[in-house]
């Protein structure tokens, strides 16, 4: 009696799971792992994948059957990558990392170069705040300028401050907060300028009248 038995190939990428159910890894085959590497806060998807090492052509970590997962970065870092390039042909066991760059701790919302930069993930928001005795500087009546922050750092806001234009009637002071401090902020912080009220008649000190406040007669 002849016994024939009929044998399905194996696919040469195999996830380790599909719908929540373990699949068993063939023999012969590699690993495939992805991993959400340093600075990564968590990765979601598939992130296990058994390959054939044999398969002809070669299998790359570029194979429309490999989805890579997604990672989300910790805070003050942002994902540029895998540490591996998508025609890298998978022969071994291998682990694939996750790849960031640091962000700066203070980003401004206006982007000098125009537009507005983008808020990262998780950071604060903190506004300086000109109030109603002044303005910024060259603009109509801007009294606010954004600023996001990385919530876990203390950091300096000096130099990030926008130069103010007082009213008529007061000179600008300073802000009241210690800007040039390292400080922890929380989100929603707002720094506000503090003036100083002139009199309303100013003795005039130097003859050529250069030291007549903006705004006086």
């Amino acid at each position: 009696t002849t016994v024939k038995g009929s044998f399905e190939k194996l696919k040469d990428i195999i996830p380790a799971e599909e719908n929540g159910t373990p699949n068993a890894k063939p023999e012969g085959y590699v690993t495939l792992t992805f991993d959400k590497g340093d600075h990564g806060k968590e990765i979601t998807g598939q992130t296990v994948y058994y390959v054939n090492p044999k398969a002809d052509p070669a299998k790359t970590l570029g194979d429309k059957s490999i989805v890579k997962p997604t990672v989300k970065a910790e805070i003050g870092y942002k994902f540029t990558g895998w540490d591996t390039e998508d025609n890298f042909e998978i022969k071994d066991n291998k682990t694939v990392k996750a790849k960031y760059d640091p962000i700066a701790d203070v980003v401004p919302k206006d982007n000098p170069q125009g537009g507005e930069n983008e808020k990262p993930d998780g950071y604060i928001t903190v506004t300086f705040s000109t109030e109603t005795n002044g303005k910024i500087k060259g603009t109509t009546n801007t009294k606010t300028k954004v600023v996001y922050v990385n919530p876990n750092k203390a950091v300096v806001l000096k130099g990030q401050d926008p130069e103010v234009t007082p009213n008529t009637g007061f000179d600008f002071a300073d802000w009241d907060t210690q800007i040039g401090k390292k400080i922890q902020y929380s989100d929603g912080d707002t720094i506000k300028a503090l003036y100083n009220a002139k009199g309303d008649v100013i003795p005039q000190e130097n003859p050529n009248g250069s030291d007549k406040p903006a705004g006086y007669l």
